[in-house]
């Protein structure tokens, strides 16, 4: 089975693209094919997101996979997340 690479996201980015959208998570679910809670859980920064699942919700938003992932450096300088 292949490696499921993970990449660095912006979670705030894809939750404010989401809602300028006007999507709600589950209409958005039905467009990536992915569950609406797994979704939830990658706006909150509470799961790492492989490429795939990335570049199916940027394709959902009308965006590149670049717009909503986080360079290396960025990632390095991002506040570490906790989960609560």
């Amino acid at each position: 089975m292949p490696e499921m690479r993970t990449l660095p996201y912006d979670a705030d980015k894809i939750r404010d693209l989401r809602e300028r959208a006007g999507l709600s998570l589950v209409q958005l679910s039905e467009r990536t094919d992915r569950h609406p809670e797994s979704l939830r859980n990658i706006e909150r920064n509470r799961k790492n997101a492989s490429r795939v699942t990335l570049a199916r919700i940027a394709n959902a938003l009308g965006v590149d996979l670049d717009d909503i992932t986080l360079t290396e450096q960025e990632a390095e300088d991002a506040p570490l997340q906790v989960a609560s």
